[in-house]
């Protein structure tokens, strides 16, 4: 959940690269009912970029595991990569239209917005290739040092057999999952940490020593580690990314 609050100070947020799709509650003035509001699908964000808010928007989402989108979300993650679009504009359906109009505040509209999502979760059937990425990508995810060969073999898969599957389903191979992942995790932590010890973070994540830690940082975010965690420390608006938000 997201809210801006009108007066108050308007935060500039670097949005971190994720693997994830969201389906998202957007009002534009407020939560009090009548405000204008959509249903918004953000789509894995391969580059970081900016999100500046307006001012009274509330954002309300649930970020689905990219291997289920396809099943429960009947869209394909690397069609929506780096985009933020209404859901009939990304979808071309028009099955999430009325939600925000049947809602009598913003809080309501996502209970809605959520039994919508947890009817289609009861109506999956067995999907053998999401499973399987699943449980690949939840291992690969959790360890900073995981080899697609050893999760493959702990599957009774070969390699080249799960890498064909994740990369089918999702559009990006598992090593730049747990790259991404991986990133996350060490700016959680050093979101918590006044003075961070970039060489022991570096250790603790998996990364070969500082200099591989910054390089990777600097890619993935345009900007140094120091540069990055001074200024989500400056932000007046906590922003939370979680280290593992696909571990189940």
């Amino acid at each position: 959940t997201y809210r801006c609050h009108p007066g108050g100070a308007i935060a500039k947020h670097r949005v971190l690269p994720h693997g994830g799709i969201s389906l998202c509650l957007r009002h534009a003035g407020g939560e009090d009912e009548g405000s204008p509001s959509e249903v918004i699908l953000l789509g894995p964000v391969h580059h970081a970029r900016a999100y500046e808010p307006k001012v009274g928007e509330v954002l309300r989402g649930v970020e689905v595991c990219p291997e289920w989108a396809r099943s429960l979300l009947r869209v394909a993650p690397e069609e929506h990569v780096d985009r933020i679009r209404s859901w009939k504009e990304a979808t071309g359906r028009g099955d999430l239209d009325t939600l925000p109009r049947r809602s009598s505040d913003a809080t309501a509209g996502f209970r809605l917005l959520l039994g919508w999502l947890e009817a289609r979760v009861q109506g999956l059937g067995q999907d053998s290739s999401a499973r399987i990425a699943h449980a690949g990508l939840r291992r690969l995810r959790s360890s900073p040092e995981g080899s697609v060969s050893v999760v493959a073999a702990s599957l009774g898969l070969s390699t080249r057999h799960l890498r064909r599957i994740i990369t089918g389903l999702i559009g990006a191979s598992p090593k730049h999952l747990q790259r991404l992942a991986r990133l996350n995790r060490v700016v959680m932590e050093a979101d918590g940490l006044k003075d961070p010890s970039w060489a022991g973070l570096a250790v603790r994540h998996g990364f070969f020593d500082q200099a591989h830690l910054i390089r990777e940082v600097r890619a993935l975010t345009t900007v140094t580690p120091t540069t990055l965690h001074a200024e989500r420390r400056a932000q007046p608006v906590p922003f939370f990314q979680s280290s593992s938000p696909f571990s189940s």
